[in-house]
């Protein structure tokens, strides 16, 4: 898992640099996005939870609590292209 487990790096694309770095959980493995992007929804197996962080703010604005969040996104959106 590596130093940087517990780490999201949030990355200036015009830059390409990382521009802040944040620590919501332990084991961070997934994230999405909301469709508009607005919010982001980071699991964190370690902690058993999946935080919902505003991305203008970057402010968790919500935790659930789940036994193992690893692996629950992306589902409904696999086999959409640009959705």
């Amino acid at each position: 898992m590596g130093d940087f487990q517990n780490t999201v790096g949030v990355i200036d694309t015009r830059f390409k640099v990382i521009a802040k770095t944040l620590k919501p959980g332990l084991e961070i493995y997934h994230m999405q996005f909301t469709p508009k992007g607005e919010a982001v929804y980071i699991s964190s197996n370690g902690s058993g939870k999946v935080f919902v962080c505003d991305t203008r703010t970057d402010e968790v604005i919500k935790e659930i609590q789940l036994k193992k969040p690893s692996g629950v996104f992306c589902s409904d959106r696999a086999h959409k292209f640009g959705s």
